[in-house]
């Protein structure tokens, strides 16, 4: 339940030490964002991950969990949807 008025948010980019709504930004600029933005996660990930090695082999197996476990359901589902339809 809300209380009150609801928030508004506004996006706003630094561009050149300018606060410009994410509205006016070009697309260019948009996409200049991205890829800055990417290559910092990357980069702060793979120091993070580098000098945690457990938490990357931790990491791995829940990804590779989760790939088994949706594999399996494609799989149940194709099974059901053809023996649907040979009924």
């Amino acid at each position: 339940m809300g209380r009150g008025k609801p928030l508004t948010v506004r996006r706003y980019l630094v561009v050149d030490g300018k606060d410009i709504p994410w509205e006016e930004l070009t697309q260019e600029q948009i996409d200049n964002w991205q890829k800055a933005a990417s290559e910092r996660l990357s980069k702060h990930f793979s120091r993070y991950y580098a000098q945690h090695p457990e938490e990357y082999i931790a990491l791995c197996k829940e990804l590779d969990e989760k790939e088994a476990k949706e594999r399996e359901a494609r799989e149940k589902a194709a099974l059901q949807s053809t023996a649907q339809a040979e009924e």
